[in-house]
């Protein structure tokens, strides 16, 4: 992808990264207890394709691994 290509894609998904952004905005964590974001933004990676392993460290709120 050059880019063109990745510049047309990030405003192509604009609402979805905006939405993101919104979503943990209206709904604040403390730290390490980001129980929310997480389960918001490994939605979007999933929708987009992307394998979650959730649990990673035995610490089940940011321990997340993500990959194609």
């Amino acid at each position: 992808m050059n880019k063109k290509e990745a510049q047309a894609y990030i405003c192509d998904q604009e609402q979805v990264i905006t939405g993101i952004g919104d979503a943990l905005w209206e709904n604040p964590e403390t730290a390490f207890s980001e129980f929310f974001a997480v389960e918001t933004i490994c939605g979007v990676l999933e929708k987009a394709g992307f394998k979650i392993e959730k649990g990673v460290g035995n610490v089940p709120f940011y321990r997340y691994l993500w990959y194609l």
